[in-house]
C-alpha cells in the first residue's frame, strides 16, 4: 500500500512539472506568427498599367518564412478593395490614374505592414496583325492595319516610311492605299574600278570610292519594300508596325512580319 502511495505521489509531481500533462508547449500558431515577421511590401511594377497587373511582393526577415499564409488587403485612390485579400490584385478594377497601395499581415495574425504608393500609367496601343490581301502590279494595293488601347484611347495613325513612293495612309481607319505602276528594275552592276596600267616609271592616278549618302530605311533590295506605321493613342503611348512587301511576288505576297 505504500509503495502504491508513493508511485501515485511521483506520478503527480511529473504532471506539476509537465504543465498538468495536457501542454505540449507554446502553442503553434504563435511560432508561426512570430517566425514569419515582415520586413517590406513592394508593389510590382513600380509603373502599373492595365495590362501589366499589379501585385505585391512581401519580404520578410526570415527567408525561409516566404510560404507563410498572408492576409493583403488592397486600396484604389484610399478606398478599400472589396473582396480581394490575395497579393495580386485583378487588372479589371483599376484603371489608368488610379493611386494604388496595400497592406500585409499574416493570416495567423500580426501588425499590418503597408506599401507605398503606386499610380498606374498609359499603357501603348497594341497592333492585331493580319494577312495582306494579294495584289496585282502594275495594280493598286490595299490593306488596313488595326491596333486596340488598352485604355480605351482612340488610335491614330501615321506613315513613318517611305515618304516618297506615293503611299497613303488613312490616319484614322488604318487603310493603306497605294498605286503599283511597275516593278523597280534591277540597279546597274557597279562601275568598273580596276586600275588602269601603268607605264614604267609614270604615276598613274586611282580613282578613290565614293563616300556613301546617309544609310537608306529601307532594305538594299530595290525589290523589298517596308512599310513603317505608329500608332499613337494621344496619351504618348506609340506602337509601330512594319509591312513587308516583295514587289516580285505580286499575287502571291500573303504574309507581313
Amino acid at each position: 500500500m505504500r509503495k502504491l502511495s508513493a508511485l501515485l505521489a511521483v506520478g503527480f509531481l511529473l504532471a506539476a512539472c509537465n504543465g498538468g500533462g495536457d501542454k505540449a508547449g507554446p502553442d503553434k500558431t504563435s511560432r508561426v506568427a512570430q517566425q514569419a515577421r515582415l520586413s517590406k511590401v513592394v508593389i510590382e511594377p513600380a509603373a502599373p498599367t492595365v495590362v501589366s497587373g499589379v501585385r505585391a511582393l512581401v519580404l520578410f526577415h526570415q527567408e525561409s518564412r516566404k510560404t507563410v499564409p498572408l492576409m493583403c488587403q488592397w486600396f484604389i485612390n484610399g478606398n478599400r478593395v472589396d473582396e480581394i485579400d490575395k497579393t495580386v490584385l485583378p487588372t479589371e478594377r483599376y484603371r489608368r490614374g488610379n493611386r494604388i497601395h496595400c497592406r500585409v499581415r499574416p493570416r495567423t495574425g500580426g501588425k499590418w505592414l503597408k506599401s507605398a504608393v503606386v499610380t498606374v500609367v498609359n499603357a501603348p496601343p497594341r497592333f492585331r496583325p493580319k494577312p495582306v490581301t494579294p495584289f496585282d502590279i502594275p495594280g493598286e494595293f490595299f490593306h488596313q492595319v488595326f491596333a486596340d488601347d488598352p485604355d480605351g484611347d482612340p488610335v491614330t495613325y501615321r506613315l513613318v516610311s517611305p515618304l516618297d513612293r506615293g503611299v497613303d495612309l488613312d490616319g484614322k481607319t488604318g487603310v493603306i492605299h497605294w498605286r503599283i505602276d511597275a516593278v523597280p528594275e534591277a540597279p546597274a552592276p557597279p562601275p568598273n574600278t580596276a586600275r588602269p596600267a601603268a607605264e614604267e616609271g609614270r604615276a598613274v592616278a586611282v580613282p578613290m570610292p565614293a563616300v556613301p549618302a546617309e544609310i537608306p530605311e529601307q532594305d538594299e533590295n530595290p525589290f523589298v519594300v517596308r512599310l513603317v506605321i505608329e500608332a499613337d493613342d494621344g496619351h504618348g503611348g506609340v506602337a509601330r508596325h512594319v509591312l513587308v512587301l516583295d514587289l516580285r511576288r505580286g499575287v502571291e505576297q500573303v504574309a507581313i512580319d
